[in-house]
């Protein structure tokens, strides 16, 4: 019995040695991950998840967890090409996780339970997939391949329409509430009521107007405006934004100033050769996610001394034999809270605002898939629980040795797109060939002259204050 033991602690032990996240979790490469992004640390060798050969990236452990951060810090770092090839390994891990049986997600959900959701790589979130196809979009723009870039573009929004589709019953039930229900008393819906718009607002959480925001933007600086129209109109009854409608009014009018009606052109800057700048901010860092872990012990004893049975220990008494002591482990994950940087930026004195809330997004899909989290935990709760039981019941050894591994695989998948902001703000100005960036302390962050005869879009990070990340993103 001895050695059986001794040769399943070994083997688990050995097993950890591969992914020691299985026993510690991964909050603690999670924060390590938003320490880069934050520290703007771009030193991309001696990393253990990260291969590379003579011609750039060539492999990525855990690609949907460690591709999708390391090719969005890549993006930032304007390290472009290995963010392509980072992209594609995250694509290819997606396409391979959508064409698994039925059969083997089965018994991949059985070994979780069995032990814990990180025995496995990571599988993704539903945000992120359609993030992935947009940053990889900036980064073909970055090299100027627009084609390629459009690729991206098409992608993003269709795994867009497939969450929605996903989310389609959450969506309906929004739909229904009142409070969904149109406010013309609303200032910005009072200056477009002259204007048909989509009712786009129930969904908004279970897509990402930064997204489809973004979209819009690639067509502009793609020379296509008519299919950013419907994009701008979704953005804009999403968010309430009325920079965003005024968008729209210019693309309508093909960016002819004069012929936008005055109640709505109003604020908007007469650019010379009717050509605009919109700067993109990310600011701060979005929810995160941690766990909570239990870990209750629970004492039996056997009823006499020729008896297998045993009952729960609540009183000592004398005829109290054989004790057994055990535990209830239950681990789910939470979110953690967000952080703002700055909270606006100015482009040539003109304060940025909100396209996109990303911790209501995140919530969101934590919340619809914490019933799920909550019925996998407690059922794999009951499986340990038993095991560590019977193992207790036949050698005081194993089910001590079962009960510790219980205890050092009580964790939750806390793997997640790292690096995220709270929201994305956006503020277009006219080109007048200068931009001058600034924080709201008034400290430059980006002065520049642009070529007057071309559309730009103008992306800043700001993780944490005094920390920045600038791309200059160039019409054709």
């Amino acid at each position: 019995m001895l050695k059986k033991i001794s040769f399943t602690l070994i083997s688990v032990f050995f097993l950890s040695a591969c992914s020691v996240q299985q026993f510690l979790g991964y909050e603690s490469a999670n924060n390590e991950k938003l320490s880069r992004i934050s520290t703007n640390n771009c030193d991309f060798t001696n990393i253990n998840s990260l291969e590379f050969d003579e011609e750039g990236l060539k492999s990525v452990k855990d690609e949907l967890y460690n591709g999708t951060f390391y090719g969005y810090q890549m993006f930032l770092c304007k390290n472009y090409k290995n963010s392509i090839k980072a992209f594609d390994l995250v694509e290819n891990a997606h396409k391979n996780n959508d064409e698994t049986n039925i059969a083997l997600q089965v018994g991949k959900e059985l070994l979780k339970m069995l032990l814990n959701d990180n025995i496995l790589d990571y599988t993704g979130k539903n945000y992120e997939k359609m993030l992935v196809n947009t940053y990889k979009a900036m980064d073909y723009l970055a090299l100027g391949d627009f084609d390629s870039a459009g690729v991206e573009i098409n992608r993003a929004l269709d795994r867009q329409k497939r969450n929605k589709e996903y989310y389609e019953g959450k969506i309906n039930s929004l739909l229904n509430s009142s409070s969904f229900s149109p406010k013309e008393k609303d200032e910005v819906m009072q200056i477009a009521s002259s204007v048909k718009i989509p009712y786009y607002e129930a969904y908004k959480d279970y897509s990402n107007p930064f997204v489809s925001y973004f979209a819009s933007l690639f067509y502009i600086l793609d020379d296509r405006p008519s299919l950013a129209i419907n994009l701008l109109q979704e953005v804009y009854t999403q968010e309430k934004n009325i920079s965003v409608f005024q968008d729209h009014a210019l693309v309508v009018n093909n960016f002819n100033y004069k012929k936008i009606p005055n109640k709505i052109r109003k604020n908007i800057e007469k650019s010379k050769n009717d050509k605009y700048i919109w700067l993109i901010y990310e600011n701060g860092k979005t929810r995160a996610f941690g766990e909570m872990n239990l870990s209750i012990p629970i004492i039996f004893y056997q009823k006499d001394a020729e008896n297998v049975e045993y009952a729960l220990y609540l009183k000592p008494t004398s005829d109290n034999n054989h004790l057994v002591i055990t535990s209830v482990v239950f681990s789910i994950p939470i979110l953690k809270y967000s952080s703002d940087s700055y909270m606006f930026l100015y482009a040539n004195n003109k304060k940025t605002s909100q396209i996109s809330n990303m911790d209501n997004i995140v919530t969101a899909e934590y919340q619809a898939a914490l019933p799920r989290e909550i019925a996998k935990s407690f059922l794999s709760t009951v499986g340990k629980t038993l095991a560590s039981v019977k193992a207790n019941k036949k050698n005081l050894l194993a089910g001590a040795s079962v009960d510790l591994v219980n205890n050092l695989l009580n964790h939750s998948d806390t793997r997640h797109f790292v690096g995220l902001p709270k929201n994305y703000q956006v503020v277009r100005i006219a080109n007048n060939g200068k931009l001058v960036v600034k924080s709201p302390e008034g400290v430059e962050i980006l002065n520049t002259e642009l070529d007057t005869n071309k559309h730009y879009v103008i992306l800043v990070k700001s993780p944490n204050y005094g920390i920045f990340y600038t791309h200059i993103l160039k019409g054709r």
